[in-house]
């Protein structure tokens, strides 16, 4: 695995390029993660979900943290 730094525009590029990754915010005690899929456009990433502790934890703690999955060849 190679590593290298990005610029912002990467950033935004690879997170527009993807759809599939995890979301990450505050829980009571731990952090919480969960696998979702993803839609970015304009500037906006775009989540749906059913109503449960995911959005309960975001409505009462706004910090959350996106990790984007890229899958390579026989992975």
């Amino acid at each position: 695995m190679q590593l290298r730094e990005m610029g912002e525009q990467d950033c935004l590029a690879f997170l527009a390029g993807h759809t599939r990754g995890h979301l990450a915010c505050l829980g009571e005690k731990y952090p919480y993660i969960v696998p979702i899929q993803y839609a970015y456009e304009k500037g906006r990433l775009f989540i749906f979900s059913m109503p449960g502790l995911k959005i309960d934890l975001l409505r009462a703690h706004s910090p959350a943290c996106v990790q984007v999955e890229e899958f390579g060849e026989n992975r």
